[in-house]
């Protein structure tokens, strides 16, 4: 008997259920195996092709850039306040908000946090 790995997509099993079935895959496992697979091929491709990493890179800024997103190293200043608000978060005194897996929903949650500014409410 093969092994078996308990999948709990997050997504929920009945969208997993109907993507395999547009996709006209015969059954779940092969739809799981699949994408596992292309996954584990793009990873792999893109640490072995310098050209791969590059056009990765560049697609990347330009999301950011889209989005609106400037990332920064932060000095000494910025870390020291990522550091006490990040334990903050961790001890319970600032609520935190969890990812829900899409930005959209993320930057609603956003809205209410306490970092944005009165006009983005």
């Amino acid at each position: 008997m093969a092994n078996v790995i308990a999948f709990r997509p997050k997504m929920g099993i009945e969208v997993v259920r109907a993507m395999a079935k547009k996709l006209h895959y015969p059954n779940m496992s092969r739809f799981i195996e699949d994408a596992i697979l292309e996954k584990a091929h793009r990873h792999i491709q893109l640490k072995a092709d310098p050209k791969a990493q590059k056009f990765s890179a560049e697609v990347n800024q330009a999301l950011l850039k889209y989005l609106g997103i400037r990332l920064v190293d932060p000095n000494s200043k910025i870390g020291r306040t990522m550091h006490q608000e990040a334990e903050d978060m961790r001890t319970g005194k600032v609520k935190s908000y969890r990812w829900k897996g899409s930005l959209k929903q993320l930057f609603d949650d956003a809205k209410h946090h306490r970092y944005v500014r009165p006009e983005e409410k």
